[in-house]
């Protein structure tokens, strides 16, 4: 069983991500237009409270690894997955529940702070 989030500005989606019942966040992405903004962040902390387990974990790529850093994920491991003929580097990360530190929106802020909306479907 999967839990999907979905993130609206002004009634256009502008992210996405889901978690399955044992704490995995297998898919997690924002459009270009609203990166940097706390959309990632929003739907991981609606994730996470709505998933009630004892660790969260995903494979983070090199680009995601800061991001999920900040938020009390810790590197298990490396690893290597292959894809069609190349190689990419991963990181296996997890984050105990209670782990990590609350988001807090900056001062730069979201383009959407007043209509943004996270649904679950």
């Amino acid at each position: 069983r999967r839990t999907p989030m979905c993130g609206f500005c002004r009634k256009r989606t502008n992210g996405f991500a889901d978690m399955d019942a044992d704490g995995y966040l297998d898919r997690l992405y924002v459009h270009k237009d609203y990166q940097g903004r706390g959309v990632a962040a929003a739907l991981c902390d609606a994730l996470e409270q709505a998933v009630q387990c004892e660790a969260y974990t995903t494979h983070a790529s090199i680009t995601a690894r800061p991001f999920f850093e900040k938020r009390g994920y810790r590197v298990v491991r490396a690893q290597q997955v292959e894809r069609q003929g190349l190689y990419l580097t991963n990181y296996v990360m997890e984050k105990r529940r209670g782990g990590g530190r609350q988001y807090v929106t900056t001062s730069r802020g979201s383009a959407c702070r007043r209509s943004r909306k996270l649904r679950s479907r």
